[in-house]
């Protein structure tokens, strides 16, 4: 029997559940797929049951997606922001004349990156908190919510966003403290 297979899939399984299913697969002696079968048909109905309750509908709708998708517009303008500073700079040497000095900026930009981390963390601590057991399913939905919109928002084409992988790539190369 396969039971490094069936020991992953019990690890959606309570630890003390997790031992007892897998004992009673080992002396029941039966094939991989019932067996497969059996250990998929407990985690369905365990994790179907983790839903009948109003918390993690909540983490799935209010933080998993609203905040999510909120989460992510934010962050973009975050990224645009210093990819627009780093490549006026990289190309013509000056600060990219937003209508506000550079220290105005880097101070705008600060405090959108510690509001991002603030936010970021309760809205992690919270869907963690609603969720329970059936956190995994909103942490897929929340991380899914945030890479839709900052990869396929209206104001971001497929090509932007390419754009904005390539200036980051030559971000993280290039010496930014040379001389």
């Amino acid at each position: 029997m396969n039971s490094w297979l069936l020991g992953v899939l019990a690890r959606a399984l309570e630890p003390s559940d997790r031992h007892a299913v897998l004992g009673d697969i080992a002396e029941s002696g039966e094939g991989i797929f019932p067996a497969l079968r059996d250990l998929l048909g407990l985690i369905i109905r365990r994790q179907a049951a983790l839903w009948t309750t109003w918390q993690p509908w909540l983490a799935l709708l209010g933080i998993g997606i609203v905040a999510g998708a909120s989460l992510s517009r934010i962050a973009g303008g975050f990224t645009g922001g210093i990819f627009q500073q780093w490549r006026t700079y990289e190309k013509y040497g000056v600060h990219y004349a937003t209508g506000v000095t550079p220290r105005q900026d880097f101070a705008f930009l600060a405090c959108l990156a510690a509001g991002l981390i603030v936010w970021s963390w309760t809205s992690g601590f919270v869907l963690q908190s609603l969720s329970g057991r059936a956190a995994w399913v909103t942490w897929l939905v929340f991380c899914l919510a945030l890479w839709t919109c900052v990869c396929f928002s209206s104001q971001r084409s497929a090509e932007h966003f390419w754009e904005r992988a390539a200036a980051c790539r030559r971000f993280a190369t290039h010496t930014f403290w040379s001389t």
